[in-house]
């Protein structure tokens, strides 16, 4: 009876430590991929200048940092001047869309006239009770980044020392085979980051091209962040239509209806077009396991566990394929770069 006691609440234990600490696991994660994507980049800098890879991985370092700062110079303040106006323009938009709702066979079941907002204000007092949650959530995002960037960069500049250190972690007749793991992790993880950009660049030119055609706002940079929310599969795709949708919507409703019409048919292209050529190289994962890794690994560790879910899944996929399916079962049936999977 004591031994089943024992033996249940340490499987409580190890359940609740695999809930609350998934976060940091994740996080974890988040480095790692950080690395593999750093390190990529300075062995393809290495390949065609005299520089090491460690030094490919610094300039690559100063590429981005100074593409950001780009950005911000030039990007950021015409965005904040579009988004001030977005929002005052927004309510008389607002109400101009209620009244054809209201006119409509529907508005005899609706209020007559719109709602102004005045019940959801909010006194000094109680946004003073709000800013310190607010200061809470940005500061725990700026912090966990910070980990993330900084143990990422230790990471690609000395991977070797950490990747020897993993491997004396295993007993000395598993060590070979644990290097064949970790190589097809990181491979796997590789050729996800090159389909994923890929798929990225691809959607973001076509996005920033159409929006300027029908003659959207600040088209490139809302083709540079449709871009950059696509990195996550499914739901990143239905978050970027909503900035030019707004900014359209201010303009006139029917080019919000235009900028409904080019991302479906964006992401008609991406995935009937895109997708397949660039994964008859790269990893391929079943639509059904995407969401389905979205959501468990989103519910057990938040947003980030969103934005990660996928290539955390394709690790499992190459640990359960090499560790269970060929090692245990003896099978080699399952393919996880470049096949039907």
């Amino acid at each position: 009876m004591v031994i089943a006691a024992v033996i249940s609440m340490f499987v409580l234990g190890m359940g609740l430590a695999l809930v609350y600490g998934f976060p940091l696991v994740m996080m974890f994660f988040g480095a790692v991929l950080l690395a593999v994507l750093l390190r990529g980049l300075g062995e393809l800098v290495a390949k065609v200048t005299p520089l090491s890879a460690r030094w490919g991985v610094g300039v690559v370092l100063l590429l981005l940092l100074g593409l950001g700062a780009l950005l911000a110079i030039f990007a950021a303040p015409a965005i904040a001047s579009r988004i001030a106006d977005v929002s005052d323009r927004i309510p008389e938009a607002a109400a101009k869309v209620w009244e054809k709702i209201v006119a409509s066979p529907v508005g005899d079941y609706l209020p007559k006239e719109p709602f102004d907002g005045n019940g959801y204000t909010l006194s000094a007092s109680q946004i003073a009770q709000r800013v310190p949650v607010v200061m809470k959530a940005v500061f725990g995002v700026l912090a966990d980044l910070a980990v993330v960037v900084i143990v990422g960069l230790y990471l690609s500049i000395s991977p070797a020392q950490y990747h020897a250190g993993l491997i004396h972690l295993v007993p000395k007749r598993g060590r070979e085979r644990a290097e064949e793991v970790l190589r097809a992790i990181v491979h796997g993880l590789r050729w996800w980051l090159v389909g994923r950009f890929s798929s990225m660049a691809i959607i973001g030119v076509a996005s920033g091209v159409g929006l300027w055609l029908i003659g959207v706002p600040l088209a490139a940079t809302l083709g540079v962040l449709t871009g950059i929310l696509c990195f996550v599969p499914f739901i990143g795709p239905l978050v970027s239509v909503i900035p030019p949708m707004l900014f359209a919507w201010v303009e006139s409703g029917s080019l919000a209806l235009w900028v409904m019409a080019l991302y479906f048919g964006v992401q008609l292209l991406e995935s009937y077009v895109v997708t397949p050529l660039i994964q008859q190289r790269t990893v391929l994962l079943p639509a059904a396991l995407v969401i389905g890794s979205q959501a468990i690994i989103g519910f057990a560790a938040g947003p980030i566990g969103v934005m990660l879910a996928v290539p955390f899944t394709v690790v499992i996929m190459v640990l359960v394929q090499m560790l269970y399916v060929q090692d245990v079962l003896h099978d080699d049936g399952i393919e996880v770069e470049g096949t039907d999977g």
